[in-house]
């Protein structure tokens, strides 16, 4: 429900008192995502982006080099599928999650309930599977060349969609991306600096 809550939300923004009509919408990792889902009709109050840490093509997102990324998908669906926990070590059942087989099936095992999202990209490994195109997943894909606001997208190198990251950076239009900007540095998805040298003060503030 991203796009037609974030069609909600800014159509409130916009018709409060408060606002002057100089809007940016900010937000990292799925509020990026939120962000990106309606940035084909933004209201003209809405001057830029500032996504971080979040690409636009699902796929290359949750596989990479044709492998299914656990530390991505897996992991979060242990803490978003309305489970309590609190009764085991996570580090043993990220373990075992990760672990079984057939993996379509883990949800179901572990969790006792059906996730459709999860069976989904775990069934679907193939970037040419209609399964992108289809619905959110392919609407998502199409998003940079829809946009009309410069933006400023922020990456790390240690990050887990730098890469779907330089390919909707690539596919935005020439008009918009010569005004836009694609920041990359030594940050994991946390936007926390990493890697073999000390950076002090090597986090993006957003004030």
């Amino acid at each position: 429900n991203e796009r037609q809550d974030g069609i909600d939300a800014l159509r409130w923004l916009v018709s409060q008192p408060w606002q002057d009509g100089n809007i940016g919408l900010y937000g990292g990792s799925y509020l990026g995502f939120t962000q990106w889902i309606v940035a084909d009709i933004l209201p003209p109050e809405v001057k830029t982006m500032y996504a971080c840490v979040m690409g636009t093509d699902l796929q290359r997102f949750a596989y990479m080099n044709g492998m299914f990324r656990h530390d991505i998908y897996t992991s979060w669906s242990l803490t978003n599928a309305g489970v309590d926990w609190s009764s085991r070590d996570m580090g043993e059942v990220a373990y075992e999650a990760y672990g079984y087989r057939p993996h379509a099936e883990m949800d179901q095992a572990l969790f006792g309930r059906k996730l459709d999202w999860y069976e989904g990209v775990v069934t679907h490994p193939s970037p040419a599977d209609p399964y992108w195109e289809d619905g959110v997943r392919g609407l998502l894909k199409a998003m940079p060349g829809k946009v009309d606001v410069p933006i400023c997208l922020v990456g790390g190198w240690f990050d887990i969609a730098l890469d779907t990251m330089f390919e909707s950076y690539r596919a935005l239009r020439e008009d918009v991306r010569e005004k836009s900007r694609f920041v990359v540095g030594p940050w994991t998805h946390a936007i926390a600096p990493d890697g073999d040298l000390d950076y002090p003060n090597g986090w993006v503030d957003g004030t």
